[in-house]
């Protein structure tokens, strides 16, 4: 029983925390980063960063694990409800972006959240395509 507690916990906790971390960082009226374009890029680069961590923390606690097997990887109902879960998520964090001080819930912000979870997802299947190449170039 007591495993199975913690193994729930060892799964489940890391993206629980990882949307709690965005709610808040969504929360704060004046979050800067710097101007202009470079502040732009950056703010970019967090919206991929963070949706796409939080993907592959979905997908590893619907696993079970972090291995998965290429032929069952975009197959599988894990990689399905961690994308749709995930994206859910970025659009509710927009939607609350909406109601905070300062802050806007913008479409290009939801579609680089978006972009990030796919790359999440693809990146967690990275060595595994590396591995089917190879089998295939002998």
């Amino acid at each position: 029983m007591f495993q199975k507690v913690a193994k729930f916990v060892y799964l489940w906790l890391p993206p629980l925390l990882m949307c709690g971390v965005i709610f808040y960082l969504s929360s704060l009226s004046n979050l800067k980063l710097g101007e202009g374009t470079p502040e732009f890029i950056r703010r970019k680069l967090v919206h991929l960063l963070e949706y796409g961590f939080l993907a592959i923390l979905f997908y590893r606690a619907l696993e079970g694990k972090v291995e998965v097997r290429l032929k069952d990887f975009m197959q599988s109902r894990q990689f399905w409800v961690a994308l749709i879960f995930t994206s859910l998520f970025a659009l509710s964090d927009e939607i609350h972006q909406t109601f905070v001080p300062t802050r806007e819930g913008k479409i290009y912000d939801l579609t680089f959240d978006a972009i990030g979870v796919f790359l999440g997802l693809f990146i967690l299947n990275v060595p595994k395509l590396v591995h089917f190449a190879k089998f295939f170039k002998k």
